[in-house]
């Protein structure tokens, strides 16, 4: 009885042993596929947030943004768009093929598996590469979002308020900006009326929000609401 339950026993662990090795060189020759699956659902995420960022950038006035904050998005889509890149190229380039020439079954099998490592290997070393440019253009998006609520921030304290130019600041301004005349529509700081240049942000300029900025000596009135 006991020999018998010992050669059971035997059986059951050759069968365990055999399961557990059919499994790992199963594993072992799909580590390839495997790798080039998450970088594929990787590149499909890293696009759609480059399509968001895009649309963003064409609904929004980037045009108006502080300087800090349109250099910050540029790199931050540059960043994601290299993401992109990485990623489709852990997808779809090719890697080196198994060499020709291995003699028996042995030294076939030894060259299939270091193939397979080789791939996983590669694949594996594009997307580290795909990674570090994803993180950074997350890192340079969450720094683009903070630049532009701080120049929110910034811009608290300015008034809509209609500014009114003398003759020559009125062409000077319509030669830079169409559709503008002796009065100016925009928002301004009251509390900085009295430097040299008066700054008017969200000017309309041709159907786009500018920026203007013109000597204080060229205003004539600046008419505010009230509060």
């Amino acid at each position: 009885m006991s020999a018998q339950r010992n050669q059971g026993e035997g059986e059951v662990d050759a069968r365990m042993l055999q399961a557990i090795i059919d499994a790992y060189y199963a594993a072992a020759l799909s580590a390839g596929q495997v790798a080039r699956n998450r970088a594929q659902a990787a590149f499909t995420i890293t696009s759609g947030i480059v399509a968001v960022l895009v649309a963003g950038g064409l609904v929004a006035d980037v045009g108006d943004w502080r300087p800090l904050a349109q250099g910050l998005g540029a790199t931050a889509l540059a960043c994601w768009l290299l993401a992109a890149y990485a990623f489709l190229r852990a997808v779809a380039s090719p890697v080196s093929a198994l060499e020709e020439g291995a003699a028996g079954p042995t030294a076939f099998v030894r060259a299939v598996l270091t193939q397979a490592r080789a791939e996983r290997r590669t694949i594996e070393g594009r997307q580290a590469w795909a990674q570090r440019w994803s993180a950074g253009g997350l890192l340079l998006t969450f720094a683009t979002v903070c630049a532009l609520l701080l120049s929110q921030e910034g811009d608290a304290s300015r008034r809509s308020a209609r500014v009114s130019l003398d003759p020559d600041a009125a062409l000077a301004v319509r030669s830079v900006c169409a559709g503008t005349g002796s009065d100016v529509v925009g928002g301004i700081d009251p509390a900085r009326t009295d430097e040299e240049f008066v700054e008017i942000r969200d000017v309309v300029c041709a159907g786009h929000r500018r920026t203007l900025r013109v000597r204080a000596t060229s205003v004539s009135a600046i008419a505010l609401p009230p509060r």
